[in-house]
């Protein structure tokens, strides 16, 4: 039997480089993914603005969930400080569960994960976030103007 590769592809969503999309599909190795999480964090860096980051699993067939648990912490030192929020989408049951898994290793993470069934919902979600750290900046603003 061959194992199929995990393989990703990483997307801008928008010109201002606010909305970074993830899609992963195929095996999903722990060691892996962290590479291409290392590959995102130096194209977040690129900016200094907030960015929102939606990562697409809807199509991964197998998740290694010990190495995922034996690399939480690195994400410590990973997860860039201008990523506000992450959008899961399409978790099968196994990849929830590494997900809330880590979430609970690594507490800075547990605030900034949401889960959506749908790339249209993540993207919705997206929006609901920006438009409520828009609102926050400007009552900021105009207390201090």
């Amino acid at each position: 039997m061959s194992q199929v590769q995990a393989q990703y592809h990483i997307q801008w969503l928008d010109e201002e480089k606010r909305v970074l999309l993830m899609t992963y599909t195929g095996r999903m190795l722990a060691h892996e993914y962290f590479e291409a999480y290392e590959e995102i964090s130096r194209e977040v860096a690129q900016v200094s603005h907030t960015v929102y980051m939606i990562v697409d699993l809807s199509s991964v067939t197998y998740v290694d969930a010990p190495g995922f648990v034996k690399f939480a912490p690195k994400f410590n030192l990973t997860v860039a400080p201008n990523v506000h929020l992450t959008v899961a989408v399409g978790l099968n049951p196994a990849a929830r569960a590494v997900v809330n898994t880590v979430a609970r290793l690594v507490p800075r993470l547990v605030s900034t994960i949401r889960q959506a069934k749908s790339l249209e919902e993540a993207l919705e979600i997206v929006e609901s976030y920006r438009a409520q750290e828009l609102s926050t900046q400007r009552e900021i603003t105009q207390r201090l103007g």
